[in-house]
């Protein structure tokens, strides 16, 4: 099947979606299904191992391995929430892999005082 999402640019993107979601304070094993669950609606078979401080995403298609680093912060359930409710869209085929790209940057950036 042809596949017009590369494989770089989703293991990037899921990187980046688990690191988010787990400086927000997401349990490790929301993490992983929320990244895997991406994955399969872009058509890959997505691996995903998350730890309070490392994520790990890779696909099965190529021996290649994404990591990163995750230094805890703020916990933002309201991040989390967005991030939650955007990959849902995606993973139902509401919006598209660029728009959820772009949808993860701006939550990404946006900061949330909670005075």
């Amino acid at each position: 099947m042809n596949n017009p999402i590369s494989e770089d640019e989703l293991i990037a993107v899921c990187g980046k979606i688990g690191k988010i979601l787990l400086t927000c304070g997401a349990e490790t094993s929301r993490v992983e299904s929320t990244v895997e669950y991406i994955g399969r609606a872009a058509n890959f078979d997505i691996s995903c191992h998350a730890t309070i401080t490392a994520l790990f995403v890779g696909t099965n298609q190529q021996s290649r391995t994404h990591l990163v680093k995750v230094r805890l912060g703020d916990f933002n359930l309201e991040k989390v929430d967005e991030i939650n409710t955007t990959s849902r869209k995606f993973v139902k085929g509401k919006i598209s892999f660029t728009e959820l790209k772009k949808t993860i940057d701006q939550i990404d950036k946006k900061v949330i005082d909670f005075t």
